[in-house]
């Protein structure tokens, strides 16, 4: 059959309807494995391979949509007033320049002043302060003393650091690229320094022995360690001896090869001092550091508070997101480093260990969404950046009043900062400001509107990467669905349905993921399933076209009229429904007693008319519940249900059908009879089970149909049910998948054609629901006395039946009963009675 017509446009559905669909692959593969596979941050401004290009271009595109929505959710959000900018700005640098102290004219300000106004916003209430200000290099302000080893305004910052524990805090910078490595300077002497436990018991003369602008080595002794520091001659050993205070005899040594395994830095001090406790690193691919923008030895304090200060920009130069934390492994082992917005956050909620789980970082009873490397998505506080250095914050305070305040001997607090109970950051404010979806915001204010998310628990939380990948398949496959679907309609309507369509079905996307992202905060990607959404709608509309007028021509030649709209419209979207299988369903056949041979006696006009008006009825009752007219036998009815389109209990269905037929039939018989002159008796048989069901025929004619043994089945029932004189006629399969919703009433046992067991029939009652209380009574009083009689009690079944003479059905029973009585059958017998003994 494969030249046959209907298997030619079988053939040409499959075709284009796959081509649809392989589009949908095609760039729901390509699109959504880019969204899959997420470039890493740190592969910003590196060469890339065409993959990854492709990637960070879509990503481009993803991030102007990210902007629109995050604009949407700053609008919907209220500027916080918890963090306070105290901004080195220029009208502070020209106050300075006014004033009378010359050394807050220029910068870089004094570094024990620095430590004064951190100081001063602690006395105005703030919890802490955070200096956002570059310390990497020795201050140029430094005075001379012990042996001008020291820095005095460095250390003079470290006095105050000192003086407010755990209030103050330094930032500093990471470095994601090593730094070039300078040619280290000979000194070959060590002079021992002292002896410690432990790492942290030798941090202090580390630093100092840092801050002295010598090399250390720490290096294992037993349990604990030697602190060495090295000088390049005796003689500036003993100097260096003098200007750490070491008491007694400097113990000198030349150094040896193995010493400089154990040197340690400025970086290892840093990182040994803002290091913090991390339940759950390994979850995420931290970004690692290679080296740090240390603050100089002098001034750093083991009473201060350390953090990182890096915001890392996007592709496209803007920023959005915050790294909250880094890793190290430069001194031989795993360190986790916080920002100073996380730092400063875990200061505010009193916690010291950090927990991340699920995708979540947890500071106590507080947690927000990081990404797979660690980073904060920025939840904006507003849609517009205010004027000045604020940003997103609700103010900032210029440093000059700050300043007034500290410098006023009697203590006179000249302006109000309204610092109490908030956090302060110092920072340079007159230098370029960082773009963001939001505007253009500097840098401090970027690490405050990350500190205010952290202490509100709120940021944007970016979808595991797996539901961006099927938001993108499931939009490429909606685009191959559309054009199918309403191929039809835009044939009618034209080019503008089509622009229409493709621009209703993005906008409502991305209206959705806008909503999303505004009352959940959660970023569903956006651009990527657009996209797929329009390649593959564009690609297969063509195709779709094509394929619902062949569908349309196929249905018209298989299935003819009689067919249910939503069935029809169901076979258009998915015409492999009609393929031939094996498949569950529920056949009926009817007949009426007698109207073929009234085609002899009426006029052939009358005779039409009436079988037209008949089978009309019979066919709605059909249509009406989904199933399908096969085909007219005459003046009888071959209907199955269950196929094309499934069905979830077919034989319920088709119960329900025959009942209409049957009240149909009884409305308009007696106005049939006399048209026809005749009585006229309605018979049908029903059966459930499996049949051969799909497109048969030739090239000449191809039909929709059934085939099998319930097909079989039905036509002797319904040929049994006049012999018994009833109605319907069901077999036992039928009684068991219709439910309690409809009543039976057992007829008989008989053995039909290539059934290996006996068959019980059933006649359909009616609706459970229907039936009144005496045909209910009468119906129990039946099944007793059948009862009687299956369990071989013939003389009461036969009273009992004659109890009940009332139809065609007992009037047999009582036969059959009365004659085994006189004659009971074989002990092996299974309930048939033969035909010939009827």
């Amino acid at each position: 059959m494969a030249g046959t017509p209907i298997q030619s446009a079988g053939r040409r559905f499959i075709r284009k309807f796959g081509v649809s669909f392989a589009w949908a692959l095609l760039f729901s593969g390509v699109l959504g494995g880019a969204v899959f596979f997420r470039v890493p941050r740190a592969a910003n401004g590196e060469t890339l391979t065409w993959h990854a290009e492709v990637r960070q271009w879509l990503e481009r595109l993803e991030l102007v949509t990210y902007d629109w929505r995050a604009r949407a959710l700053g609008d919907a959000s209220q500027r916080s007033d918890d963090v306070v900018l105290l901004a080195l700005d220029d009208e502070t640098l020209a106050n300075a320049r006014e004033g009378n102290d010359l050394s807050l004219s220029v910068r870089p300000w004094p570094r024990e002043v620095l430590g004064g106004l951190m100081q001063q916003a602690l006395k105005e209430g703030a919890t802490q302060v955070l200096l956002d200000l570059p310390l990497t290099d020795t201050s140029p302000r430094q005075c001379g003393g012990k042996g001008d080893l020291f820095s005095a305004d460095d250390e003079a910052l470290r006095r105050r650091l000192d003086q407010e524990p755990g209030k103050m805090m330094l930032g500093f910078k990471v470095l994601e690229r090593a730094p070039r490595s300078a040619d280290r300077e000979l000194k070959p002497f060590l002079l021992k320094v002292g002896e410690h436990p432990n790492e942290a018991d030798a941090r202090e003369n580390v630093r100092r022995v840092l801050a002295a602008r010598a090399p250390a080595h720490l290096v294992p002794k037993g349990q604990g360690f030697e602190l060495w520091a090295a000088a390049f001659s005796e003689a500036r050993a003993r100097d260096l001896a003098q200007a750490l205070e070491l008491r007694g005899s400097p113990v000198i040594r030349p150094e040896n090869a193995d010493d400089r395994r154990y040197e340690v830095d400025a970086q290892w001090l840093v990182e040994a001092l803002a290091e913090v406790e991390v339940e759950g690193a390994d979850a995420l691919k931290l970004p690692v550091l290679r080296g740090v923008e240390a603050p100089v030895p002098a001034a750093l304090s083991a009473q201060a508070l350390l953090g990182t200060t890096n915001l890392e920009r996007d592709p496209d130069g803007r920023v959005r997101a915050v790294p909250l934390l880094w890793k190290s492994t430069s001194s031989g082992r795993t360190r986790v480093l916080p920002s100073a917005a996380l730092r400063a956050a875990m200061r505010s909620l009193g916690v010291t260990k950090v927990v991340v789980r699920d995708g979540r970082l947890q500071l106590g009873k507080v947690s927000v969404p990081v990404d797979w490397e660690g980073y904060l998505a920025v939840r904006w506080d507003t849609a517009e950046v205010g004027r000045g250095p604020r940003g997103t914050l609700k103010r900032s305070v210029p440093l000059w009043r700050l300043a007034v305040n500290m410098s006023d001997a009697g203590g006179v607090k000249h302006h109000d900062n309204e610092l109490e109970g908030r956090v302060a950051i110092l920072t340079d404010a007159s230098g370029a400001a960082l773009p963001t979806p939001v505007g253009d915001v500097q840098p401090g204010a970027v690490l405050a509107q990350a500190f205010n998310n952290l202490l509100a628990g709120t940021a944007v939380e970016r979808v595991p990467p797996e539901l961006d990948f099927y938001a993108v398949v499931a939009m490429a496959f909606a685009g191959a669905f559309v054009a199918v679907s309403l191929s039809s309609l835009f044939r009618r309507a034209g080019g503008l349905s089509m622009a229409f369509v493709l621009v209703a079905v993005c906008v409502a996307y991305g209206f959705i993921a806008r909503q999303v992202f505004v009352s959940q905060g959660r970023w569903v990607v956006v651009a990527a399933p657009l996209l797929a959404f329009g390649f593959t709608y564009l690609a297969s509309l063509g195709y779709a076209t094509a394929l619902e007028r062949t569908v349309r021509e196929m249905m018209g030649r298989a299935l003819g009229r009689a067919l249910p709209t939503e069935i029809a419209a169901r076979l258009e979207s998915n015409v492999s429904l009609m393929r031939p299988e094996r498949r569950a369903i529920a056949v009926y056949i009817s007949d009426i007693d007698g109207f073929t041979r009234l085609a002899h006696e009426l006029e052939p006009e009358t005779y039409v008319s009436v079988l037209q008006e008949y089978l009309a009825r019979m066919t709605r009752a059909v249509l009406d519940t989904k199933g399908n007219v096969d085909k007219y036998l005459g003046d009888g009815v071959m209907a199955f249900w269950g196929a094309p389109v499934h069905l979830e209990n077919p034989a319920a269905v088709a119960c329900e059908a025959a009942l209409q037929m049957g009240t149909q039939f009884e409305k308009r018989r007696v106005a049939w009879e006399k048209r026809c002159h005749k009585p006229m008796a309605f018979r049908a048989g029903l059966d459930f089970g499996e049949a051969l069901v799909g497109e048969m025929g030739t090239e000449h004619r191809m039909t929709y149909t059934v085939m099998g043994e319930p097909v079989a089945t039905a036509a002797r029932l319904e040929s049994l049910a006049r012999k018994w004189d009833v109605r319907m006629l069901v077999t036992e399969a039928v009684v068991d998948a219709a439910g309690e919703k409809y009543t039976f009433r057992e007829i008989d046992v008989v053995r039909l054609p290539r059934r290996e067991k006996p068959v019980k029939v059933y006649e359909l009652v009616g609706r459970s629901a229907d039936l009144d209380a005496p045909r209910l009574e009468r119906l129990q009083k039946y099944g007793a006395a059948l009862g009687a009689y299956q369990a071989r009690r013939f003389k009461e079944a036969r009273h009992l039946f004659m109890a009940m003479n009332e139809d065609e059905a007992i009037k047999r029973y009582v036969a059959r009963a009365a004659k085994y009585e006189e004659k009971p059958p074989p002990e092996s017998w299974d309930g048939v009675f033969e035909p010939a003994e009827a």
